[in-house]
């Protein structure tokens, strides 16, 4: 299997550095050759020649840019490469819009018309542009994995789409952004304000510089429509989730919550609403007898309720760009076992 990487951040440079470090185990384990095709950056694309895929360039992995790595280097855009090199699945790792889904649509778009498989830890596309990409995919017999981008190393659409086979889901509750676990944990444990857990966690890297996707329950959001549409067979679009962020709350909310035995966490759900369903993102006081109430820190979680299998939970998963990159090896390797 020949693999084009189109991101070149933390979870991109993860990915290619444990493709370069583990092929052998992994051709060993799993029967598949995974080979690096190309990866494209916002500068240009790289293409590893021969003998370009061993031990020096896994130590040139450890920089930022692929400029001085050894092979061709080309001034494509991820859309060109994709039409000139040929390889068997499209890692879509860019970073983009959740409110347009570009660059990530244009190259999916590209990918699927080339005959590649997709799998992603970016979510733009798959929010805005579900309807049409599963289209695209069922047209040309190739598969969309999503894993990483709904929850990275938690394997939230993989326990719907494999281990509840049979059942039918009545109903979702998740905890799907490490950054606001992480937030309220500490909020909770050392009653410390918003802003102080805020800053805390981006002295240690773990929240962005504009952390509103994530306080504000947009990431949330996101994953869930992601689940939804990938695992559920749901229509349902950004526009339809009720969302409430955390950046309301004070260490006094969380201290009233306990002291009624709840723990507050930034809960994503979805309930059945007919043939589709009804979504909702907000700071939820959850019983102690509730299978995500201690899910804390960084973890996430995500509990399915069915109808013939009861409650199924999962919880944990790193949240860390390895984690994700983790993910969308799964979700390679997942296609390859399954195409072989």
């Amino acid at each position: 299997m020949r693999i084009l990487v189109a991101g070149f951040g933390r979870v991109g440079r993860s990915l290619v550095a444990g493709l370069v470090r583990d092929r052998e185990r992994l051709r060993a384990r799993y029967g598949l050759d995974l080979e690096l095709a190309a990866v494209v950056t916002s500068r240009e694309t790289w293409v590893p020649t021969d003998g370009t895929q061993g031990d020096g360039l896994l130590r040139g992995l450890t920089g930022e840019r692929v400029a001085r790595l050894p092979g061709r280097h080309e001034p494509w855009s991820a859309v060109e490469a994709i039409g000139r090199i040929e390889a068997d699945v499209l890692v879509e790792a860019t970073s983009g819009s959740v409110e347009t889904g570009e660059p990530g649509i244009a190259n999916v778009r590209a990918a699927l018309g080339c005959g590649m498989h997709v799998v992603a830890a970016s979510k733009g596309a798959f929010v805005q542009h579900w309807p049409e990409i599963g289209t695209l995919a069922a047209e040309r017999g190739r598969e969309v994995r999503l894993g990483a981008a709904a929850g990275a190393a938690l394997p939230t659409i993989d326990l719907a789409r494999y281990g509840l086979v049979g059942a039918s889901v009545e109903s979702v509750d998740a905890i799907l952004n490490g950054t606001s676990n992480y937030i309220l944990s500490k909020m909770s444990e050392h009653g410390a304000t918003f802003a102080d857990s805020l800053r805390d966690a981006q002295a240690i890297g773990a929240a962005e510089a504009d952390p509103r996707m994530d306080v504000e329950g947009i990431d949330t959001a996101c994953k869930l429509v992601i689940i939804a549409n990938a695992a559920l067979g749901g229509g349902l679009r950004l526009d339809d989730v009720e969302v409430a962020g955390i950046t309301g709350l004070y260490p006094s909310d969380l201290e009233r919550a306990a002291a009624r035995g709840r723990t507050i966490r930034l809960l994503g759900t979805l309930r059945r609403n007919g043939d589709g369903w009804r979504a909702r993102v907000e700071p939820t006081p959850l019983r102690t007898s509730h299978p995500l109430a201690h899910v804390a820190g960084f973890d996430k979680g995500i509990s399915y309720m069915t109808d013939t299998m009861d409650r199924i939970t999962a919880v944990g998963g790193s949240s860390s760009p390895a984690g994700a990159a983790a993910a969308l090896l799964r979700d390679i390797l997942n296609i390859g076992t399954a195409n072989a």
